[in-house]
């Protein structure tokens, strides 16, 4: 537990909250700029399991925003990749690749054995299909977006919450768009931030926030919660 010292310290994880961590089992679905770094993150403060998907291969356009990798590996599975990087950050945790695209019929058996899930997609009909997987499932995910100098994040704990903040439309991918590195790398400290809390028991944000480096403007946006 030495490695995790001074993470303990903090009030309300201390060697319980560690414990929790080390015992915890997080899927990242999508392993780019929020998600490899997420994975980071996750991965140096102890949460024992981690799954990975994605399905995609690293491009030289990615290097710019996604940290875990380099010029070296361009070509190379996202996943593969990450893993590797990820195990010589902390090899006691145990990484699991899955090298598929989520989707209604993989859902399930991928995420089933996760306490919680991270959505660090690029685009809405992945997001509807971590939703209502986690609807079914009641269980809690983690929403974080980013495209051009602005980002999102939101943690969804109950059912309706996606809908009523993103509507039931349908939406384009978001792949192509114009990205500030340093944005998918805030959203993802804050995403990460929140799955720790989540796991450990402390409060955590309950509402949508926003926010736009270019103007250094944070944004919140609050729905009405149906339970309480």
């Amino acid at each position: 537990m030495q490695k995790y010292k001074r993470q303990m310290l903090i009030s309300g994880v201390g060697e319980k909250g560690q414990k929790k961590l080390n015992s915890a089992c997080i899927a990242i679905i999508g392993v780019g700029a929020i998600g490899s770094l997420s994975a980071d993150y996750l991965v140096r403060a102890g949460v024992g399991k981690i799954i990975l998907v994605d399905k995609d291969k690293i491009e030289e356009m990615n290097i710019h925003r996604q940290t875990l990798y380099s010029v070296k590996d361009i070509g190379k599975r996202k996943v593969d990749v990450a893993r590797r990087e990820l195990l010589r950050a902390n090899p006691d945790v145990e990484i699991i690749v899955i090298k598929e695209y989520i989707s209604n019929e993989n859902a399930h058996e991928i995420l089933k054995s996760a306490s919680l899930i991270l959505d660090c997609t690029d685009n809405m009909a992945s997001r509807k299909i971590i939703d209502d997987y986690c609807q079914k499932s009641k269980k809690i995910w983690i929403h974080a977006a980013a495209s051009g100098t602005k980002c999102n994040v939101l943690v969804l704990d109950e059912p309706s919450d996606f809908s009523r903040y993103f509507g039931t439309g349908s939406f384009g991918n978001c792949s192509e768009n114009a990205i500030l590195g340093p944005v998918a790398g805030l959203a993802s400290c804050i995403q990460s931030a929140e799955a720790i809390k989540v796991i450990v028991g402390l409060p955590y944000f309950e509402h949508l926030q926003r926010f736009d480096l270019l103007n250094n403007k944070h944004e919140i946006i609050k729905v009405k919660k149906v339970k309480k």
